[in-house]
C-alpha cells in the first residue's frame, strides 16, 4: 500500500505542468481579490483602512488555503485515471496484494500530495504576513490550522476518490476538474461574501462540507484582529460582519462552534470512506 502510494506521489510531482494546474484555481482567486475585490470589501466596512484591510487580507488567505486543500488533492488523482486509461491497474490486480490495499494506496498518495502542497501554501501565507508586519497566527492557532488542514485533505481524499472511481478517461477527468475548479470558490464561500448571496445559495454553501474548512481557517486567521479593526462600530455589528463574511455559520438560529464544523468534516470523511469501501466491494475501480 505505501509502495503504491509513494509511486503515485513520485509520478504526480514528476509532471510539473500537472502540479501547476492543480494550483491554478488558487492563483485565479489570488488574482481576483488582488485586482478587484480586496479593496472593495475593505472600503465597504470603513474604519481604519490598514486594520480593516488586514482583516480582509487574512479572510482571503483563509479562503485560499481552504481551496488549496481541494484542488491539490484532486490533481493527485490524475495518476489513478491514467492507470485506468492504460489498464495498469489490471497489473496490480494480478498480484497477490489485496485489492483494498491497492485502492488505499491511491487515496494515501493523494492525501500525501494534498497535505504537502497545502502546508506549503500555509507557510507562504504566514510568511507573507510576518514579512509585511501583519497579524500572524499564534502558535496554538497555527497548530489548530495544521490539524484542520490534515482533516480537510483527508475528507477531500475520500470524497474525490469515491467520485474518481466512476471516471474512465482523461477527457472526463479534465472536464470535471475544470467544472470543480470553477465552482469550488463559490461553494466554499470565497469569491463573494456569503451575506451578499441569495438565501438559497447561502443555505447551499453552509451545508457544503468543505465550506466548513474555510470557516475554521477564517476564525483562526482573523482571531484577535477583527475586534480591534471594528472597534469604531457597536459590538453587535461585529456579529453581523462575521455572519455576512462567513466567519461564523448560523443555521436555524444556532451558531456553529469550531467543534461543530470539525464534526461535519470528520463525519463526511467517514461517510465517503464507507461509500468507497462499498463501491470497491462491488466492482473494479
Amino acid at each position: 500500500m505505501t509502495t503504491l502510494a509513494m509511486r503515485n506521489v513520485l509520478l504526480y510531482f514528476r509532471d510539473k505542468l500537472g502540479v501547476f494546474f492543480s494550483l491554478l484555481s488558487v492563483l485565479l482567486i489570488i488574482a481576483l481579490f488582488v485586482l478587484f475585490l480586496g479593496n472593495t470589501i475593505t472600503s465597504y466596512y470603513g474604519g481604519s483602512f490598514e486594520e480593516v484591510n488586514e482583516v480582509v487580507n487574512n479572510w482571503i488567505f483563509a479562503g485560499i488555503l481552504g481551496v488549496t486543500t481541494v484542488t491539490t488533492t484532486k490533481g493527485a488523482f490524475v495518476v489513478m485515471v491514467n492507470d485506468k486509461v492504460h489498464h495498469l491497474y489490471k497489473d496490480f490486480y494480478s498480484t497477490p496484494v489485496q485489492r483494498y490495499r491497492i485502492v488505499a494506496g491511491y487515496a494515501l498518495g493523494a492525501f500525501f500530495v494534498g497535505t504537502v502542497m497545502s502546508i506549503i501554501i500555509l507557510v507562504v501565507l504566514t510568511s507573507y504576513n510576518a514579512i509585511m508586519g501583519n497579524h500572524v497566527m499564534s502558535l496554538l492557532n497555527m497548530t489548530k490550522a495544521m490539524g484542520i488542514l490534515v482533516l480537510s485533505v483527508l475528507l477531500n481524499s475520500f470524497m474525490i476518490f469515491f467520485f474518481t472511481m466512476y471516471i474512465k478517461t482523461n477527457q472526463a477527468f479534465g472536464a470535471i476538474s475544470t467544472i470543480l475548479g470553477t465552482l469550488i470558490g463559490f461553494l466554499m464561500g470565497i469569491y463573494v461574501p456569503i451575506g451578499d448571496l441569495p438565501g438559497p445559495i447561502q443555505t447551499l454553501i453552509r451545508f457544503f462540507p468543505q465550506s466548513h474548512t474555510t470557516v475554521l481557517f477564517r476564525q483562526l486567521f482573523i482571531d484577535g484582529i477583527a475586534e480591534d479593526a471594528f472597534s469604531h462600530i457597536p459590538a453587535e455589528y461585529l456579529q453581523e460582519f462575521q455572519e455576512s463574511m462567513g466567519v461564523i455559520y448560523v443555521i436555524n438560529g444556532r451558531q456553529f462552534t469550531m467543534l461543530d464544523s470539525v464534526l461535519v468534516l470528520a463525519g463526511t470523511a467517514i461517510l465517503f470512506f464507507l461509500l468507497s469501501v462499498w463501491r470497491m466491494s462491488r466492482r473494479y475501480v
